[in-house]
């Protein structure tokens, strides 16, 4: 019986732990800011950033803007590992979107996300 407890306790622990994932500072440490983003030129392949779109300037170029008020270009998405435009991939001026990944690209003396893909659009 202190066995069957112990094993439910360590589950519970194991379960605990796996909910919390990688937290720092009470957020998800793959979710990063635009700032962020900028200050090391790029995020890892699982970083994602929560964006409004604030301006679509063509198909395939808008403007987004995360919580913190910080602005960047983002150059389409990809969805299924394709590159799409945004109304193709369903996106609108004013949505929030998750993207994760993304390139960063210097296009013109503009820096814009390249490459990102589209998790959810909120």
């Amino acid at each position: 019986m202190k066995k069957v407890i112990a094993l439910l306790v360590i589950l519970l622990a194991l379960s605990i732990l796996a909910g919390c994932g990688n937290r720092l500072g009470g957020t998800a440490s793959n979710e990063i800011s635009i700032q962020e983003w900028l200050d090391n030129k790029g995020g890892t392949e699982s970083s994602t950033m929560t964006v409004t779109v604030k301006t679509i300037v063509n198909p395939v170029l808008a403007i987004v803007e995360d919580e913190f008020g910080t602005s960047v270009n983002l150059f389409g998405v990809m969805v299924d590992g394709e590159f799409m435009e945004f109304e193709k991939a369903g996106i609108s001026q004013g949505d929030t979107i998750v993207i994760r990944g993304g390139k960063y690209n210097e296009y013109e003396g503009n820096v814009e996300i390249a490459e990102a893909a589209l998790v959810e659009i909120k």
